[in-house]
């Protein structure tokens, strides 16, 4: 299984048509993002107008698609903490995917993709009159029943019997019920040692990750993903392109395609030649790691001997309610898209240096003595078809 794994979240380059439809995926996400919110809580709100009837949140993961074990899982509450999930991941659950109006039932992830990964459905609050139509988008994306402004928060439409809590129901109404027994425990129990980690709002605007309970120094915090469907097909979960290539593709799309790309930048590591990209689901979920924040004296580190893994050890005791930090230049890989690593991603987004494609089309690379120049958006006598 480990060797599979490694060959599937491999960075791969992929063919022109792959490429075409990963970059119009991300183009059509680009109209939402997650804003924080005054009460803590991460929003999902308009970056652009969204026409009445155009998707309003982009593709979802195709890990929310309602059938197990992939998926989200109903269970009692008082299920989960005989099984030993701690009360404040049962609490997160309920606050992000849903929970019954009494408290006493609660949706859940079955698998860790599901708990780290963040789609933007999750965190759209469910009203009677809501903006947003998603009952009926089997693949998420989500119509505008109206214009949306610039700005304005995402509501999605749900009726009243659907519950209230973490979504409202929306994501909750697309669970299976975990069944009796241990095949139905199976789902459920990993939570007991799921980091205890969650999107919160931030002082100056942004979304960060925050404990949801006491750690102790030492711990260790896994914050890998493994989906188990994809190393069983053997397709990459990731792929790579050389930036000029990747910034033609987007710019096919003009204006919309440019914010697309430089959310990509912002969002998914990259090196000196090549940008990384997730290859299934939406290009606008973001993972836990990828929001926790840089700092230079952090209160998480790498943990030793685990080349291939996400897994981070308290520096310090960290409090409840505290925020999660590490050293983005020294402690980030990659392993699943999102990770922040690449040493030229923190020289640019932490020490503000110059980017990568920026100083596109200088000459020769060193890369086995070919000229890359050539694949840069720049003028170049390659003629080329970079297509």
């Amino acid at each position: 299984m480990r060797a599979s794994w490694v060959e599937v979240s491999t960075p791969r380059r992929p063919r022109s048509s792959a490429l075409a439809r990963v970059v119009e995926s991300c183009v059509a996400g680009a109209s939402s993002d997650l804003a924080s919110g005054d009460d803590a809580r991460a929003r999902v709100v308009a970056t652009a107008v969204v026409k009445r009837g155009a998707s309003a949140l982009g593709a979802a993961s195709e890990e929310f698609g309602g059938t197990a074990p992939r998926g989200l899982a109903r269970a009692t509450t008082a299920r989960l903490r005989a099984l030993g999930v701690s009360d404040a991941v049962v609490d997160e659950c309920g606050r992000r995917f849903w929970r019954s109006s009494d408290g006493a039932e609660v949706v859940v992830p079955t698998s860790s993709v599901g708990w780290l990964t963040h789609a933007k459905a999750q965190y759209c609050a469910a009203r009677r009159d809501g903006n947003v139509d998603a009952a009926s988008e089997r693949d998420g994306t989500g119509r505008a029943t109206r214009d949306i402004a610039v700005g304005e928060t995402l509501t999605v439409r749900a009726e009243e019997s659907e519950g209230d809590g973490g979504s409202g129901g929306w994501v909750g109404a697309s669970a299976v019920r975990a069944e009796e027994g241990e095949r139905g425990d199976g789902l459920l129990r990993w939570l007991t040692t799921a980091a205890p980690a969650a999107l919160r709002s931030k002082a100056d605007g942004s979304v960060g990750v925050f404990a949801l309970e006491d750690v102790a120094a030492g711990r260790t915090l896994d914050f890998s993903m493994k989906r188990v469907d994809e190393i069983v097909r053997g397709s990459p979960l990731v792929g790579e392109e050389v930036h000029g290539k990747l910034a033609k593709a987007f710019r096919r799309h003009g204006a919309a395609g440019e914010a697309a790309l430089e959310r990509l930048r912002r969002r998914f590591p990259f090196s000196k030649t090549y940008q990384t990209f997730p290859m299934f689901g939406a290009f606008d979920e973001i993972t836990t790691l990828s929001a926790i924040s840089h700092a230079d004296e952090p209160n998480l580190a790498r943990e030793a001997n685990a080349p291939l893994g996400a897994r981070f050890v308290a520096t310090r005791d960290v409090a409840a309610g505290e925020e999660f930090t590490l050293h983005r230049g020294r402690d980030c890989i990659l392993e699943v898209p999102g990770t922040g690593g690449f040493l030229a991603h923190y020289e640019w987004a932490v020490e503000g240096k110059e980017a990568p494609w920026e100083r596109a089309g200088a000459g020769g690379r060193a890369r086995g003595g070919i000229d890359y120049s050539k694949w840069d958006d720049v003028a170049s006598s390659s003629s080329e078809d970079l297509d």
